[in-house]
């Protein structure tokens, strides 16, 4: 498994916006700093270098503002 490191850029109703450090997979799971799993990331854009994501939330959302996207490198 691969982990993108994500920071929360906005927070909205049921969604995040985070800038990542990577180009993870649509679908990914996105995970807290304690590895608890809060939501799936549902997009992503800007540019290639500096991606952002947006991230629907399924999960509670406590703590800081640094996330992790897992996925699995094909």
């Amino acid at each position: 498994m691969m982990k993108v490191p994500a920071k929360i850029e906005q927070r909205l109703d049921n969604q995040i916006i985070v800038k990542m450090e990577g180009c993870p997979k649509l679908k990914s799971r996105v995970l807290d700093e304690s590895g608890r799993n809060i939501g799936k990331l549902i997009r992503i854009f800007g540019p290639v270098k500096s991606p952002y994501g947006l991230v629907a939330v399924t999960g509670q959302l406590e703590g800081g503002n640094n996330l992790f996207i897992e996925y699995k490198e094909v």
